[in-house]
């Protein structure tokens, strides 16, 4: 395995165990079940008051956004590929550009 895999790996653990550990001393067990999915945003309200709640809440959209617009662009590059490898047909449709873009547009269509 190459060593910048082992170090991402390394630093997204710490970086777990750093969110598990800091919810775990704001809010007790039956405070986490009853926050469900939002119990890091909830761990946030006892250090931070309402504001910290909003926050966390903010930073969770901005990745969650982030994460779709990263995901499309690595999902148009494959198909991209696939399409150069001629696995995936492809039709131009008279659009200008290389076939990353007209993928990188047939997918937000979709």
């Amino acid at each position: 395995m190459n060593t910048n895999y082992k170090n991402i790996a390394s630093i997204c653990t710490v970086i777990y165990l750093l969110v598990a550990f800091a919810v775990s001393s704001n809010l007790t067990i039956s405070e986490i079940v009853a926050a469900k999915d939002y119990s890091l945003a909830e761990a946030s309200k006892p250090a931070f008051g309402q504001y910290g709640l909003w926050f966390t809440v903010g930073i969770a959209i901005v990745a969650t956004i982030s994460e779709i617009i990263a995901s499309i662009f690595a999902v148009s590059r494959m198909t991209a590929m696939l399409t150069k490898m001629k696995l995936i047909p492809h039709k131009h449709f008279g659009m200008p550009g290389n076939i990353q873009k007209h993928m990188l547009l047939l997918l937000q269509l979709c």
